[in-house]
């Protein structure tokens, strides 16, 4: 598991630099590295989603919190732009998490929130499938089932079950900071789903899935 409290070498610790991450943009040369050389200001933005990874207070939660956001933007482009944004911030969050991680000389790095965020994002999914154009206030239960999703996650990141556990210790490099909560995204997707057709089922949600996408779950079912 992640240690959210040590300080790191090869980048500025931010409970003495508050202003590290903007003052590394201005001089970038002060995030070198011997392993990965100088590091660059889009892939620290990325790494770190824009600073949220130099929060004081719990950074790995402040990024689900960003995802939850960006998931109440994001879902309003549609399922399809929605997917293929998330696609391209996976591909980037590798990248970016594998430059950053070789700068700072520790695995994991606790600044690197790009993971909780794809992570979250994935998980919240089914929400757009099953529940799309909600937004926070709309809905009560899609309140709530928000909320679930981000207890979910959490739990599943920070439990590491299973799955979750080995794609840590499976993989390396900005790859092996994505794995785990790529899987645990994946696990929560599933599991979140289940919850949206029992709800259904009640007659608390109302199906509101476009009917490809209907088709589509029944035959994968």
């Amino acid at each position: 598991m992640r240690d959210e409290s040590r300080p790191l070498d090869g980048l500025r610790d931010p409970h003495q630099d508050p202003g590290g991450l903007w003052d590394s943009l201005h001089d970038p040369a002060g995030l070198r590295s011997r392993a990965a050389g100088e590091v660059g200001r889009v892939p620290l933005l990325i790494a770190t989603g824009f600073g949220v990874g130099f929060s004081r207070w719990a950074p790995g939660t402040c990024g689900s919190l960003l995802g939850l956001a960006a998931f109440l933007g994001l879902s309003q482009l549609g399922l399809i732009p929605f997917v293929a944004t998330l696609v391209a911030l996976t591909a980037l969050g590798v990248w970016a998490a594998d430059i950053v991680e070789a700068a700072s000389g520790h695995e994991d790095d606790q600044r690197i929130v790009i993971d909780e965020i794809v992570g979250q994002l994935w998980l919240l999914l089914p929400l757009l499938m099953w529940m799309p154009g909600r937004g926070l206030g709309d809905d009560l239960v899609f309140s709530l089932l928000l909320v679930t999703a981000f207890v979910l996650f959490r739990v599943l990141d920070i439990v590491k079950p299973g799955p979750v556990g080995w794609a840590e210790r499976r993989f390396e490099g900005g790859l092996g900071v994505m794995a785990d909560d790529l899987v645990a995204g994946g696990i929560g997707a599933v599991m979140l789903a289940l919850l949206l057709q029992l709800l259904m089922a009640l007659g608390v949600v109302t199906q509101a899935m476009p009917g490809p996408q209907r088709w589509w779950w029944g035959w994968a079912a």
